[in-house]
């Protein structure tokens, strides 16, 4: 498969050069293999406004588990660590099908941010759903009373809050009463709570509710002196410990502070994936970020359970894809490209890593067969189906003895044809971007010549999954020279002879003009009869391709005659 071009990953949350954390419902769950950077999606988040503070609560979503973790030391909080913001905790959970909740409860949050007048009367607002269990609202109160001298003077303001069944026309006090205000501050009111000239409201989940906030007081608002007023926030309580299972999560709680404060955008390394690996010997499962095992769980997408202790194992409950016994036919072919890509090689920097890893995330919108694809493109594979069942090729040195011989006398008549590659058209420079882990996965650009192609022609792709230079270049390195060597494909047809080859076989092809036929008899150990005259000079030699009815397999022998 090709690689992807510029404009495949324009919707991806993390695959870009302005990565950040999201807060919107309907994104795609990421599938995350290897270690890759994450910024994640709130899937949800409240405050809970109290004096002068107002300290978050959230949970960030950050792909379909079981994954390995969070790699420690790596959470960030505006591009910065985390050890840099007092009042911040964070809860990691791997996604695991029975993992425990994070919050006791969570909470849907809405912003009224309503100043609440004398003048013009009560203000209601109406809760935009109705299944929760309880509300919080939060009064935001403020200024105060200066006097000449410049001290501050504390004012009374009265005020009602009440709650009725939407549209019932039947309300309940809540609180009704007057605070005394120095300075500006938050108060959270519970329906369940029970303050002066009020009482507790009974919530009944289903039902939608109206709030009422009423300013009793008189508006003050001269120099110097205002009694303000605001319905500040709004919650929705649903009293359930949300387990969210298959999802990895972080969930932090912060208190705002001189260094927190405006945006908050959160990111973490991760070790993707949970992977059925076969090691030589049997199938286990644990991380891996081998192209050969991430392709295999793209293909029979597994259900895990467990955690992964000796208590607890990891054990795969059953597969959304297909059967891993669709695989295991072919499983030399699997196993022998894995342990091609984890041999070590140059890293170019006087180490040595991997050959190829696949370090990416799968985030935006696609069919099954395209994460496949993008995952063969950057290992130089192919996985193609074997009747039932799955196999793989890789494209790399072959030795192989080729196993069949196509010549006129089993192609179709004016089916061959030899197309050439024109000069002007290779790609003679190519960009390839990748998220550089070297640089905090930033997403960079490299560019590399290869100088034995004459041409002018310029391309990109895009490297997902790539995440090391040594890695970028060999990829890169590898479209080129293809581009140098490869200078003409060459296409026929034929009828059944075909099924007894497949892809990764090594084949001659005789052009039809060429000498070429069938053998019609066989004589003697010796001799055999051609269905043509064939012109030959001395010692010529002839290449033969037999049927061994033994081993159901063709071979191609060579013989001077």
């Amino acid at each position: 498969p090709k690689p992807q071009k510029s404009d495949s990953f324009k919707d991806s949350q993390t695959f870009g050069f302005s990565p950040h954390t999201a807060q919107q419902e309907g994104l795609i769950v990421p599938r995350i293999y290897g270690r890759n950077k994450v910024n994640g999606n709130i899937i949800i988040g409240w405050t809970n406004p109290s004096a002068q503070l107002e300290p978050m609560y959230g949970i960030l979503g950050l792909g379909q588990g079981p994954i390995e973790g969070i790699v420690a030391n790596t959470i960030k909080v505006n591009d910065q660590q985390i050890e840099n913001f007092p009042g911040i905790t964070t809860y990691e959970r791997r996604g695991l099908i029975d993992q425990t909740a994070i919050f006791a409860s969570e909470k849907i949050e809405y912003r009224p941010a309503r100043e609440v007048l004398n003048s013009e009367g009560a203000y209601t607002w109406t809760t935009p759903d109705n299944n929760f269990d309880s509300l919080e609202i939060t009064l935001n109160f403020g200024d105060f009373y200066q006097h000449k001298s410049g001290k501050r003077g504390a004012f009374n303001l009265s005020f009602k809050i009440e709650i009725a069944e939407h549209d019932s026309g039947i309300w309940y006090t809540l609180a009704y009463y007057a605070k005394s205000v120095l300075q500006r501050e938050f108060v959270t009111f519970l329906s369940t709570g029970t303050y002066t000239g009020g009482s507790p409201v009974t919530i009944t989940n289903g039902n939608s509710y109206d709030i009422r906030i009423t300013k009793v007081s008189a508006d003050v608002n001269v120099a110097r002196n205002k009694n303000y007023l605001e319905l500040h926030s709004i919650r929705e309580v649903v009293s359930t410990a949300f387990e969210h299972p298959e999802l990895a999560m972080l969930g932090f709680e912060a208190v705002p502070s001189e260094k927190l404060s405006g945006s908050f955008n959160l990111s973490c390394e991760v070790e993707g994936r949970i992977l059925q690996v076969y090691n030589g010997s049997a199938w286990v499962l644990e991380y891996s970020n081998n192209p050969a095992w991430v392709i295999v769980d793209l293909l029979t997408h597994p259900v895990i359970s467990g955690d992964g202790s000796i208590g607890d194992p990891y054990m795969i409950e059953y597969y959304d894809g297909i059967d891993l016994s669709r695989i295991t036919p072919y499983l030399a072919d699997w196993y022998a490209f894995a342990v091609w890509c984890d041999e070590l090689v140059n890293d170019g920097e006087g180490g040595t890593e991997k050959r190829i890893t696949f370090n990416g995330i799968f985030d935006t919108e696609g069919n099954l067969w395209e994460a496949i694809n993008q995952v063969c493109s950057i290992s130089r594979c192919e996985v193609f189906q074997e009747g039932l069942n799955w196999d793989i090729i890789v494209d790399q040195t072959w030795s192989a003895a080729p196993v069949a011989l196509f010549s006129a006398g089993n192609m179709i008549s004016s089916s061959y044809k030899r197309e050439y590659l024109p000069d002007a058209d290779r790609v003679a420079e190519l960009e390839i971007q990748y998220l550089n882990a070297a640089q905090d996965y930033v997403l960079t650009p490299a560019s590399y010549v290869n100088t034995a192609i004459d041409s002018i022609t310029k391309s990109s792709i895009k490297g997902l999954g790539i995440t090391s230079e040594g890695q970028a270049w060999r990829t890169a390195y590898y479209e080129l020279k293809k581009n140098e060597i490869i200078k003409s494909i060459t296409s026929f047809e034929t009828d059944v002879e075909a099924l007894s080859i497949k892809k990764v076989d090594v084949i001659f092809i005789t052009a039809p003009w060429r000498s070429g036929g069938r053998v019609v008899q066989f004589v003697s150990p010796n001799k055999i009869c051609l269905d043509r005259d064939v012109t030959g000079s001395g010692a010529d030699t002839i290449a033969i391709r037999m049927h061994n009815a033994s081993t159901g397999e063709d071979k191609v022998e060579t013989h001077t005659i």
